[in-house]
């Protein structure tokens, strides 16, 4: 498998994991609870603040990491399909040359 389509192959397993619907719910209700927990906090809780505010970070890194995954792999994918297609092209403006 070439490196292009291991990042095809790995947009699409990114996809499927954001979009399964365990993981989705799991998400929603975490970032619930942070929220939950946050407003159930008090002003002079920084610590307990903080680690909601990493909780929330984490879970965002999380996403974004698997949404530059497939982003990588549709920008690849486009780039391959133009290749493919260019390459269609000039076989068959050759092949139009010989006749």
């Amino acid at each position: 498998m070439t490196s292009e389509e291991e990042h095809v192959r790995r947009a699409r397993e990114a996809k499927h994991i954001l979009e399964h619907e365990l993981v989705v719910e799991a998400f929603d209700l975490m970032e619930a609870q942070f929220w939950t927990d946050f407003k159930a906090s008090t002003p002079s809780q920084d610590g307990v603040r903080e680690q909601i505010h990493r909780n929330l970070k984490t879970l965002e890194m999380f996403k974004l990491h698997l949404k530059s995954v497939m982003e990588t792999g549709k920008i690849v994918s486009a780039a391959l399909e133009q290749r493919t297609t260019s390459e269609e092209m000039h076989k068959s403006a050759d092949a139009w040359e010989r006749e």
